[in-house]
């Protein structure tokens, strides 16, 4: 089976990932997504199967025991992990298959065997990454301190991937990441 190559991309919480991969997504029915599964609950205006695969604690470690995730982590104090079937399934069908993963994903991916660059965005600053995730308004007060510390503790990895972007615009960041693709995988 044809293994089409990954693109990581990887930030700290607020960064814009989501909205990134999003727009990437829109305007390139040629790559696709490997949906991630996870722990944490669902939140408003999300859709199982499309956003992430909500699973039970149980769950998740009934897929973790049987080998099927590619890597998995613990982040703010939820599971998360990119099944190796979807993964595979997603690079048999398309040009380029977008993982959005934490720091520690990103390394266990780039151990895995997965050919695959590896993208993180950075916020412009770290003020403007809080009011990001302040104006997503999922944070209690305590888990938003949590976040802000850890995404400075992820920032200080960024030299770990092969390219760091500062996400400025949606439609900048966009471009950004287009030329690497082209780049990288010559798409």
């Amino acid at each position: 089976m044809k293994q089409n190559p990954v693109l990581v991309i990887s930030g700290p919480s607020g960064v814009g990932k989501g909205t990134v991969i999003a727009a990437l997504l829109a305007l390139h029915p040629e790559y696709g997504w490997s949906v991630s599964c996870t722990t944490r609950p669902i939140r408003p205006g999300e859709v199982n199967g499309k956003d992430y695969y909500f699973l039970s604690q149980s769950e998740f470690f009934k897929k973790q025991q049987a080998g099927d995730f590619a890597e998995w982590a613990l982040v703010h104090g939820n599971h998360y992990g990119t099944s190796r079937s979807e993964l595979l399934e997603k690079q048999s069908r398309y040009r380029v298959v977008i993982v959005e993963v934490d720091v520690q994903g990103a390394q266990a991916l780039k151990t895995s065997g997965v050919l695959l660059k590896s993208i993180f965005l950075l916020p412009p600053d770290l003020e403007t990454l809080a009011q990001r995730l302040d104006k997503r308004g999922t944070e209690t007060e305590a888990s938003f301190k949590k976040r802000l510390q850890n995404s400075a503790d992820e920032i200080k990895m960024k030299d770990q991937f092969d390219y760091q972007v500062v996400s400025l615009t949606v439609p900048k960041t966009v471009a950004h990441i287009e030329s690497i693709i082209e780049r990288e995988f010559g798409i």
